[in-house]
């Protein structure tokens, strides 16, 4: 057997993610990340349990401000009366199989019905980032209402970030 090739994490990038944003992320955040039970992961397998997709959604929490993680703030505003559910990590293996919709349907479903930590009255959208050179995947979203919001940019410059209002 040969030795492993070396490799820069910081240079890997996976789920449309990558070393910096997920090093600048605090304890808390990380905890909130792994022991939260307002997240929800839907997966799609084949009979032999083989996973074609998965996506998963963070739903609001007294904990944190999801549209600061993100570094959205600005962008959306101080707003109160919003609550954010972030659609994050889409694979599938298989493409114009829509599957990515059904996910994605399935997912906007479970936030339309989740009632989050105390504001069960207030309106509710869901945000996701899209690489600018996943024409396929950005179609995919908007064929599921969701549109682009202006001036939000991830930081990384080749990211958009997307928007839907789900009382509609």
């Amino acid at each position: 057997m040969s030795d492993p090739t070396p490799f820069n994490i910081q240079k890997i990038t996976f789920f449309g993610s990558n070393y910096k944003r997920e090093a600048a992320f605090s304890e808390q955040d990380w905890r909130y990340r792994l022991d939260s039970t307002n997240k929800a992961t839907f997966i799609v397998k084949e009979l032999n349990d083989k996973w074609i997709g998965i996506l998963s959604v963070l739903a609001p929490s007294s904990d944190l401000d999801l549209a600061a993680l993100f570094g959205l703030g600005v962008v959306l505003g101080d707003d109160t009366n919003r609550n954010i559910y972030a659609m994050v990590g889409l694979w599938v293996a298989f493409r114009s199989k829509g599957l990515g919709q059904r996910l994605i349907q399935k997912a906007l479903s479970w936030a339309r019905e989740h009632i989050p930590h105390e504001n069960n009255n207030t309106a509710k959208i869901a945000i996701l980032e899209v690489h600018r050179s996943n024409i396929i995947g950005k179609a995919v979203y908007q064929k599921c209402g969701f549109k682009v919001i202006p001036k939000a940019e991830s930081g990384e410059g080749d990211t958009e970030w997307m928007i839907k209002d789900l009382d509609l």
